[in-house]
């Protein structure tokens, strides 16, 4: 009986480790487009399931006097796996837009040694002036134990 103990708990032992936690990220935008606020955006990293996440995108008011300042938007948006290395993960989509028949993508670059993320994209499309969007935003990121929403 001993025996048949020591092998459950030693089984559920080595099991335990088998399937890691999820990576949670926090990234802030090293240069807001808006300097009256920072950007925060939130990641789900699961490199077990290979299930990558973009959970949330936080504004925050540097000077705020009253309430509430932050505003969240949540998207539990999934980023397809594109190719990982020793020292970067790359995800992100490309495809046809349906306004106006461009290639749009989408890119996340995370630096595995420094977490440190890139986001290139073109994906807006601005009705007002019938022109693409695109810009070149760069974070830094650090990992947390819970998402603050």
């Amino acid at each position: 009986m001993k025996k048949l103990l020591g092998i459950v708990v030693l089984s559920l032992l080595l099991c335990g480790n088998a399937y890691a936690k999820p990576v949670l990220l926090e990234c802030k935008e090293d240069e807001p487009l808006d300097q009256d606020q920072d950007f925060y955006a939130y990641y789900s990293l699961d490199f077990d399931k290979k299930k990558y996440l973009y959970k949330a995108g936080v504004w925050v008011a540097k000077n705020c006097a009253l309430g509430n300042c932050k505003e969240i938007k949540v998207h539990n948006a999934e980023l397809p796996f594109k190719q990982e290395n020793a020292t970067h993960l790359y995800l992100g989509f490309e495809s046809k837009s349906k306004q106006d028949g461009a290639d749009v993508f989408d890119s996340y670059t995370f630096n595995k040694t420094n977490l440190v993320l890139v986001n290139y994209w073109n994906n807006v499309y601005d009705e007002t002036t019938n022109k693409r969007m695109s810009s070149q935003d760069f974070y830094t990121c650090k990992k947390i134990n819970k998402f603050p929403f």
